[in-house]
């Protein structure tokens, strides 16, 4: 028998985070808010047939890792967390991003990067090589990791598309696409804000049935990293708004 043993490389979530929060609402849409639920159950609605071994397995990890879901009392049960509503279920721009800075840090590996790299603005291009020097990932494996890291650090609106460490207070755009400061407004304080500014915004109206519209409100200027974010939260507002739906039929 040979003594070598199998290199294994410490531990980071095996998808992103956005994935995770996709594959979040999918289980919270199909087997409910509450849980809990049985790990082969929730690899089930996310296309595995087990959740005990292989890449099943290694998902449901990710999304415990990012703290979306919670181990149960019983074996092999996992519930949703209320991070996990606050962000897939919330209307609040302001808290779901809040909620998705909380779950990026929460792998122990992607904290420990993000206090490490804060102090200098940015994370190095040459990351994959600084996890499997400094933080036993493997070679094989730093690409992937630092690949999942990345991604999920620029989805939760923490890092640029260059690396660089963003501003991470967002406004909320449920009050019309007003910044932080006229969203604490009253309503009234708000509307003579935008009167005062005409021009500002651009309104669209979509006639739906029976005669309802739905409005979207949107600053005139814009650049192209508003577009980004419009995106994905509009991605995330329809899923829920989705779930809002199939749970009423």
């Amino acid at each position: 028998m040979s003594n070598e043993t199998r290199e294994r490389s410490k531990a980071y979530p095996a998808m992103s985070l956005e994935d995770s929060v996709r594959a979040m609402n999918m289980i919270l849409t199909q087997l409910g808010r509450q849980g809990p639920f049985d790990r082969d159950e929730i690899a089930g609605v996310l296309g595995y047939k087990s959740g005990n071994g292989g890449i099943g397995a290694r998902k449901v990890g990710a999304l415990t890792q990012f703290a979306l879901l919670e181990r149960g009392k019983g074996k092999g049960l996992y519930s949703p967390t209320p991070l996990s509503h606050q962000i897939v279920l919330s209307g609040s721009t302001r808290e779901k991003n809040s909620a998705l800075r909380d779950a990026l840090e929460k792998p122990p590996l992607f904290k420990a990067l993000l206090e490490r790299y804060r102090q200098e603005g940015g994370i190095p291009t040459k990351i994959a090589y600084v996890l499997s020097r400094d933080y036993e990932i493997t070679t094989k494996a730093s690409e992937r990791a630092a690949a999942v890291f990345q991604s999920s650090c620029r989805f939760a609106g923490v890092l640029d598309s260059s690396g660089k460490f963003m501003d991470e207070k967002a406004p909320d755009l449920n009050e019309g696409g007003t910044d932080s400061k006229t969203a604490t407004q009253a309503p009234q304080e708000r509307r003579s804000a935008l009167e005062s500014h005409p021009g500002s915004e651009q309104r669209f109206e979509f006639a739906l049935t029976g005669g309802k519209l739905a409005r979207l409100v949107v600053p005139v200027t814009l650049e192209k990293r508003d577009l980004e974010l419009i995106k994905k939260q509009f991605h995330l507002q329809i899923e829920f708004l989705e779930f809002q739906v199939n749970r009423e039929e």
